[in-house]
């Protein structure tokens, strides 16, 4: 498993479903933006879910076991960016120095909407400690995915060795 195709499957879940936020931004129905999160969570799953499955096959095929330590060094990898985004932003709310909001929610693109149902303002002045909270569990969406994924593709994958 190679960290940086995790880190560039974890870019690319990040634009293409900012490319989905962006076009139906002007949709102010609770049902579309309810609708675009769930097309936007599940895009960032199948990418990620992409990547786990090559990853378990190759892995599958050339050592025969679980390369842990490949495993979780991606797993780390794709929650870092979204765990420092929510430290910056419980910081930021904290200060008040600085109004980081607008920017994570921009930075953790397939959870736009469900940071707009729980706060639609950009303003990190509106936010509470419960809000911040919640928007904690979705920084860790990325490696649960592929973790999920990569231990059950490579069981999959090892115990069919001979059909590949």
């Amino acid at each position: 498993m190679k960290v940086t195709g995790a880190v560039l499957r974890l870019a690319a879940a990040e634009v293409l479903s900012l490319f989905i936020n962006m076009t139906f931004a002007g949709a102010g129905s609770l049902l579309i933006r309810i609708i675009c999160l769930i097309c936007t969570v599940m895009i960032l799953v199948a990418v990620i879910m992409d990547f786990s499955i090559i990853a378990a096959k190759n892995d599958a095929r050339s050592s025969g076991n679980i390369r842990y330590k490949s495993l979780v060094c991606s797993a780390v990898v794709v929650t870092i960016f979204p765990l420092l985004s929510w430290i910056i932003l419980f910081i930021s709310a904290n200060n008040g120095a600085f109004n980081y909001y607008g920017i994570h929610k921009l930075l953790n693109a397939p959870f736009l909407h469900f940071y707009n149902l729980i706060e639609p303002s950009a303003s990190v002045s509106k936010l509470g400690k419960v809000e911040i909270f919640a928007m904690l569990p979705p920084a860790f969406a990325p490696a649960t995915v592929l973790t999920i994924v990569y231990v059950a593709a490579f069981r999959r994958f090892s115990t069919n060795i001979d059909r590949f």
